[in-house]
Protein backbone atom coordinates (compact mmCIF):
# COMPACT_ATOMS: atom_id res chain seq x y z
CA UNK A 1 0.00 0.00 0.00
CA UNK A 2 1.27 3.49 -0.81
CA UNK A 3 2.30 5.86 1.98
CA UNK A 4 -0.51 8.06 3.21
CA UNK A 5 -3.27 5.89 1.73
CA UNK A 6 -5.91 4.74 4.19
CA UNK A 7 -7.94 1.67 3.26
CA UNK A 8 -11.46 1.33 4.63
CA UNK A 9 -13.42 -1.90 4.76
CA UNK A 10 -16.78 -0.34 3.94
CA UNK A 11 -19.87 -2.54 4.02
CA UNK A 12 -21.96 -1.30 1.09
CA UNK A 13 -24.58 -4.00 1.68
CA UNK A 14 -25.31 -2.99 5.28
CA UNK A 15 -25.48 0.67 4.31
CA UNK A 16 -27.94 -0.06 1.50
CA UNK A 17 -30.10 -2.31 3.72
CA UNK A 18 -30.18 0.37 6.45
CA UNK A 19 -31.38 2.98 3.96
CA UNK A 20 -33.92 0.54 2.52
CA UNK A 21 -35.18 -0.28 6.03
CA UNK A 22 -35.76 3.42 6.69
CA UNK A 23 -37.97 3.45 3.63
CA UNK A 24 -39.79 0.32 4.78
CA UNK A 25 -40.45 1.86 8.21
CA UNK A 26 -41.79 4.99 6.51
CA UNK A 27 -44.12 2.73 4.49
CA UNK A 28 -45.17 0.87 7.68
CA UNK A 29 -43.67 -2.38 6.42
CA UNK A 30 -41.55 -4.93 8.28
CA UNK A 31 -37.78 -4.39 8.09
CA UNK A 32 -34.95 -6.82 7.36
CA UNK A 33 -32.42 -7.89 9.96
CA UNK A 34 -29.00 -9.47 9.46
CA UNK A 35 -28.68 -13.24 9.80
CA UNK A 36 -25.18 -14.36 10.77
CA UNK A 37 -23.50 -16.84 8.45
CA UNK A 38 -20.41 -18.69 9.67
CA UNK A 39 -19.59 -20.91 6.70
CA UNK A 40 -16.53 -20.84 4.52
CA UNK A 41 -17.15 -20.61 0.81
CA UNK A 42 -20.27 -18.48 1.25
CA UNK A 43 -19.84 -15.01 -0.20
CA UNK A 44 -23.20 -13.41 0.46
CA UNK A 45 -25.01 -11.78 3.37
CA UNK A 46 -28.45 -12.88 4.49
CA UNK A 47 -31.10 -10.45 5.70
CA UNK A 48 -34.52 -11.70 6.75
CA UNK A 49 -37.95 -10.60 7.91
CA UNK A 50 -40.90 -12.65 9.18
CA UNK A 51 -43.67 -13.15 6.66
CA UNK A 52 -46.32 -13.50 9.33
CA UNK A 53 -46.36 -13.56 13.13
CA UNK A 54 -48.15 -16.92 12.89
CA UNK A 55 -45.52 -18.69 10.75
CA UNK A 56 -41.82 -19.38 11.11
CA UNK A 57 -41.23 -18.79 7.40
CA UNK A 58 -39.21 -15.71 6.50
CA UNK A 59 -38.42 -13.70 3.42
CA UNK A 60 -34.67 -13.87 3.02
CA UNK A 61 -32.63 -11.47 0.92
CA UNK A 62 -29.50 -13.12 -0.43
CA UNK A 63 -27.25 -10.08 -0.82
CA UNK A 64 -24.07 -9.91 -2.83
CA UNK A 65 -22.03 -6.89 -3.86
CA UNK A 66 -21.05 -6.34 -7.49
CA UNK A 67 -19.12 -3.54 -9.16
CA UNK A 68 -20.73 -1.38 -11.80
CA UNK A 69 -17.94 -2.40 -14.17
CA UNK A 70 -19.04 -6.06 -13.92
CA UNK A 71 -22.36 -4.97 -15.45
CA UNK A 72 -21.23 -2.42 -18.01
CA UNK A 73 -18.07 -4.15 -19.19
CA UNK A 74 -19.68 -7.39 -20.43
CA UNK A 75 -22.69 -8.65 -22.36
CA UNK A 76 -23.69 -11.09 -19.62
CA UNK A 77 -23.52 -10.79 -15.86
CA UNK A 78 -22.14 -13.99 -14.32
CA UNK A 79 -23.37 -14.62 -10.78
CA UNK A 80 -22.72 -18.34 -10.42
CA UNK A 81 -23.01 -19.77 -6.90
CA UNK A 82 -20.43 -22.01 -5.22
CA UNK A 83 -21.40 -25.50 -4.03
CA UNK A 84 -21.47 -24.23 -0.43
CA UNK A 85 -23.74 -21.32 -1.41
CA UNK A 86 -26.10 -23.67 -3.27
CA UNK A 87 -26.23 -25.91 -0.18
CA UNK A 88 -27.28 -22.91 1.96
CA UNK A 89 -29.89 -21.86 -0.62
CA UNK A 90 -31.31 -25.40 -0.80
CA UNK A 91 -31.45 -25.69 3.01
CA UNK A 92 -33.30 -22.37 3.32
CA UNK A 93 -35.80 -23.37 0.64
CA UNK A 94 -36.36 -26.74 2.35
CA UNK A 95 -37.26 -24.86 5.55
CA UNK A 96 -40.04 -23.01 3.67
CA UNK A 97 -38.40 -19.60 3.36
CA UNK A 98 -38.90 -17.31 0.37
CA UNK A 99 -35.57 -16.37 -1.20
CA UNK A 100 -34.90 -13.20 -3.10
CA UNK A 101 -31.41 -12.69 -4.55
CA UNK A 102 -30.44 -9.01 -4.37
CA UNK A 103 -27.23 -7.57 -5.79
CA UNK A 104 -25.87 -4.29 -4.43
CA UNK A 105 -24.18 -2.38 -7.26
CA UNK A 106 -21.18 -0.47 -5.91
CA UNK A 107 -20.56 2.60 -8.05
CA UNK A 108 -19.26 6.16 -7.88
CA UNK A 109 -22.63 7.60 -6.92
CA UNK A 110 -25.12 6.14 -4.47
CA UNK A 111 -25.31 2.36 -4.45
CA UNK A 112 -28.12 0.78 -6.40
CA UNK A 113 -29.62 -2.71 -6.29
CA UNK A 114 -31.39 -5.18 -8.49
CA UNK A 115 -33.29 -8.36 -7.75
CA UNK A 116 -33.19 -11.65 -9.59
CA UNK A 117 -36.35 -13.61 -10.30
CA UNK A 118 -36.63 -16.92 -8.46
CA UNK A 119 -36.46 -18.83 -11.76
CA UNK A 120 -33.12 -17.07 -12.51
CA UNK A 121 -31.58 -18.24 -9.25
CA UNK A 122 -29.81 -21.25 -10.75
CA UNK A 123 -29.07 -19.95 -14.27
CA UNK A 124 -25.68 -18.47 -13.32
CA UNK A 125 -25.85 -15.62 -15.83
CA UNK A 126 -28.27 -13.02 -17.08
CA UNK A 127 -28.09 -10.35 -19.77
CA UNK A 128 -26.18 -7.36 -18.36
CA UNK A 129 -28.44 -4.87 -20.18
CA UNK A 130 -31.50 -6.45 -18.53
CA UNK A 131 -29.91 -6.12 -15.10
CA UNK A 132 -28.98 -2.47 -15.72
CA UNK A 133 -32.65 -1.78 -16.51
CA UNK A 134 -33.69 -3.37 -13.19
CA UNK A 135 -31.38 -1.26 -11.01
CA UNK A 136 -33.15 0.76 -8.33
CA UNK A 137 -32.33 3.00 -5.39
CA UNK A 138 -32.82 2.05 -1.75
CA UNK A 139 -36.13 3.94 -1.67
CA UNK A 140 -37.40 2.19 -4.81
CA UNK A 141 -36.31 -1.19 -3.41
CA UNK A 142 -38.25 -0.47 -0.21
CA UNK A 143 -41.35 0.49 -2.21
CA UNK A 144 -41.05 -2.68 -4.31
CA UNK A 145 -40.72 -4.91 -1.24
CA UNK A 146 -43.53 -3.15 0.63
CA UNK A 147 -45.97 -3.39 -2.28
CA UNK A 148 -45.52 -7.06 -3.14
CA UNK A 149 -47.52 -9.67 -1.26
CA UNK A 150 -45.11 -12.55 -1.88
CA UNK A 151 -42.18 -11.08 0.02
Amino acid sequence: MADGVVEFDFDHTATFIDAMNRGLKHLSSRVFTFRAMARSGVHFHLYARRKSPFRDAETILICREVSEFALTGHNNFDYSWSDQELAVIDALKAQGHSLLPMFIVVRRGPSMAFFLEENELRHGAVCAQEVLCRMMSDHDAARALASTLVY
